[in-house]
């Protein structure tokens, strides 16, 4: 009678395993997808208008799980300028791009979107347009010459945007207000270089200190 009930008892128990392994093969697995998406980095720069931000725009995509997540196309969409629409997430779940900025000035967005997620990542960005800041000195200066006779080198001037890049096509005016010499050319514009010539100075008559101004519009330093 032990031995029957010891063998029920071991007939039971395999039976009970077999269930239970019969029970999770036939448990469906849940297939990893993509469950979010968050920017990384690359936001809130600042560039020229239709220039190329320094940073990358970088993104990561995580799964229902909370892990890495290879394989997803990231569509990414600039409110302005361009950028490399889809990207494949790597090993690490990070897609990234560059981006270009538009002609507008002022902000500009890029949305980087991947299917089935209902939240994308926004990234942020200001154009700007350069701004004529500061005029300096490049030669001509603290010269001697007799009367009636051009001065040796023609006066130069630099003009500088606010980031202290030199700005071609910028109007310059030159004007005498010290002694009795003439110029000629007193209007002229910046070259590539941001540097702007006078015509030619010609002393006066009369000895003394001989004054040049040269200024630009909107700029509230000149240089004499």
């Amino acid at each position: 009678m032990r031995k029957q009930l010891r063998y029920l008892m071991a007939t039971l128990a395999t039976a009970g395993m077999l269930f239970a392994t019969s029970c999770k093969k036939d448990s469906p697995v849940e297939p990893l997808k993509a469950a979010s998406i968050t920017a990384v980095s690359g936001s809130g720069q600042t560039a020229r208008i239709s220039t190329a931000l320094i940073n990358p725009m970088v993104v990561k995509v995580l799964d229902q799980h909370g892990a890495a997540f290879s394989g997803a196309t990231v569509t990414f969409t600039a409110s302005g300028g361009t950028v490399t629409t889809n990207v494949i997430t790597n090993a690490a779940g990070t897609a990234r791009t560059n981006w270009t900025l538009g002609s507008a000035v002022g902000n500009q967005s890029v949305n980087a979107c991947v299917a089935g997620v209902t939240t994308c990542a926004t990234f942020t960005a200001t154009a700007t347009v350069p701004v004529v800041t500061s005029i300096q000195k490049v030669a001509g200066d603290n010269q001697t010459g007799a009367g009636n006779t051009a001065f040796a080198v023609k006066p130069s001037v630099k003009v500088l945007d606010d980031l202290g890049a030199s700005m071609s096509g910028v109007a310059v005016t030159f004007t005498v207000t010290g002694g009795s010499g003439s110029i000629t050319g007193g209007s002229t514009t910046t070259d590539a270089s941001g540097i702007a010539t006078v015509g030619g100075w010609l002393a006066g008559p009369i000895g003394g200190v001989y004054k040049l101004r040269a200024s630009v519009a909107g700029v509230t330093s000149t240089v004499e």
